[in-house]
């Protein structure tokens, strides 16, 4: 859990230095434009360069199909298919996948013993260190997911004073598998059609 910590301290920092940049993007652009009464040619924002080959991944953790762009966590026994332009990496015991802007971030990664229910209140405990002032969106409640017995979350909070959505997923294929998503609210909402795409892509692993 010590990593997990981490590893969402360093991407939270990511997706709000992203939607951030993207807001005051936004307003001095709308000020540029304003001052000058000039008509400027719409081009998307610059964004980090992201090719497939370029993912890097732990075999301990995760391997790559032939296309570059199907998974499988082979210790939680699950894959799943990135949208096109996500990027993956590893740290330490856990495999993050992000947007190509960084602006979404979801961990997936699997807890120490093979209990459900545990893995479960384990969870609850460890958010809690992390969030400030949560407010459910989604109550916590059981659920399948393509075949597989899963409990669902979601719901907003504060972290070092900067708002966050955040989902979390718990899928029982081989063993438990937690998938932490969190993003600024607006940037969630905005990369929603493939963040539903990477989560309806997830099955046991064949």
């Amino acid at each position: 859990m010590k990593t997990l910590k981490l590893i969402f301290a360093l991407g939270l920092a990511a997706a709000l230095f992203v939607g951030c940049s993207k807001s005051d993007t936004t307003t001095n652009s709308t000020s540029t434009s304003n001052s000058s009464n000039t008509k400027a040619s719409s081009s998307p924002a610059s964004t980090p360069s992201t090719t497939n080959s370029s993912a890097k991944t732990d075999s301990s953790t995760a391997s790559s199909s032939g296309d570059n762009n199907t998974f499988t966590h082979k210790e939680g026994g699950i894959q799943f298919t990135l949208p096109a332009g996500w990027k993956s990496k590893e740290q330490g015991d856990a495999m993050t996948v992000s947007t190509a802007d960084d602006a979404l971030q979801v961990v997936l990664w699997v807890p120490q013993g093979d209990d459900f229910d545990k893995a479960v209140k384990d969870l609850d405990g460890e958010l809690g260190k992390v969030i400030k002032n949560p407010k459910i969106t989604t109550p916590g409640h059981e659920t399948e997911h393509n075949g597989m017995k899963a409990y669902a979350a979601a719901g907003t909070g504060e972290v070092e004073g900067s708002t966050i959505a955040w989902e979390v997923d718990i899928l029982q294929a081989k063993k438990p598998v937690f998938i932490l998503s969190f993003a600024a609210p607006q940037q969630f909402s905005s990369h929603e059609s493939e963040y539903k795409q990477l989560l309806g892509s997830i099955k046991k692993a064949e």
